[in-house]
């Protein structure tokens, strides 16, 4: 059989046209020119499938990029490197050991007395003054205000406060206000407010004072007293005297007085005074006395005088006198007398 592929050569030579001869033109060349090679080229379409599959393998590059992820082999290189910063650490243990010492912040935690002394400081400023620690000592010209103890003296021109304990003296051109113990004297231009029982001190203030606790020292005011307490000491008010508890030592008033315990020691007012206990010390009074318990002491009323309980001391009115209990003492009267019990 003659060789198929000297076709071409043949026809060209005669001026054949091959494609026409066979009904196919373009296509014709095509498939027959690539009659060998297309189909070889066919699987060049094919091709395109595996580009699909290449579009597909970025899917698993994501395992890929997982596959870094698992190797813990830096990590084991880590440990190595671990045992080695433990072996460091062994080191700085050994540097941290000196370093607690020096890491201990008590002084600023604790509230040791012993250790903060020592570090206290003094303050003398021109302006107010605000501070919130413990401090020794401070000079204003205006006002102080400690967030903690006094273990000095403070001086201001204006108002005090301090919200724990003074150890030392107060001086204020103003007010004064301590929720802790005083233990020194106190003087203010203005109102006292003492939180709890000073010690045994001298008070003195141009307005009101009010004490939450006992009165031990000497205590006087331009206006009113009120001790929520017991009186061992003395107390003088250009006002009105308040006292929940006893008086056992001296209570003068330029106003009215007020007991609601006993007087065991004196108590003189301008006005009048009520005592809601027994009367064992004395009693004078400007204006009416009544007295809700027994009187074995002294009363001295300038007004009339009213006696809830016995009479077994000595009372004197300017006016008249009530007693709902026995009269065994002495009395002496203005008015007129009315015993509601019958009078041995």
């Amino acid at each position: 059989l003659p060789d198929i592929t000297l076709l071409p050569a043949i026809a060209e030579a005669l001026g054949i046209d091959i494609n026409a001869l066979f009904g196919v033109k373009s296509e014709a060349v095509t498939l027959p020119m690539s009659g060998g090679k297309p189909v070889a080229d066919a699987p060049e379409v094919q091709d395109e499938e595996p580009e699909i599959i290449i579009a597909q393998e970025p899917e698993e590059e994501p395992e890929k990029t997982e596959e870094p992820t698992e190797p813990a082999e830096p990590e084991e290189t880590k440990e190595p490197d671990d045992t080695e910063e433990t072996e460091e650490s062994g080191e700085t243990d050994e540097s941290e050991e000196p370093e607690e010492p020096e890491e201990p912040e008590e002084p600023e935690t604790t509230t040791g007395q012993a250790q903060d002394e020592p570090e206290l400081r003094d303050y003398n400023v021109e302006n107010d003054l605000v501070v919130k620690c413990d401090i020794n000592s401070a000079i204003s010209g205006g006002d102080i205000i400690v967030d903690g103890n006094v273990y000095g003296d403070l001086t201001a021109g204006g108002d005090v406060t301090v919200r724990g304990f003074v150890r030392g003296n107060i001086s204020a051109g103003g007010d004064v206000s301590v929720s802790g113990v005083v233990s020194g004297d106190i003087s203010a231009g203005g109102d006292v407010m003492l939180g709890m029982t000073p010690e045994i001190s001298e008070i003195n203030a141009g307005g009101d004072a009010t004490i939450c606790g006992d009165l031990n020292g000497c205590l006087s005011v331009g206006g009113d007293a009120t001790i929520k307490g017991t009186v061992r000491g003395q107390v003088n008010a250009g006002g009105d005297i308040s006292v929940t508890g006893d008086v056992n030592g001296s209570a003068n008033a330029g106003g009215d007085l007020s007991v609601r315990g006993a007087v065991n020691g004196s108590a003189d007012a301008g006005y009048d005074v009520t005592v809601d206990g027994d009367i064992t010390g004395s009693v004078s009074s400007g204006g009416d006395v009544t007295v809700r318990g027994t009187v074995r002491g002294s009363v001295d009323a300038g007004d009339d005088a009213g006696v809830m309980g016995d009479i077994t001391g000595s009372l004197t009115a300017g006016g008249d006198l009530c007693v709902t209990g026995k009269i065994t003492g002495s009395i002496d009267v203005d008015g007129s007398v009315i015993v509601t019990r019958e009078n041995n």
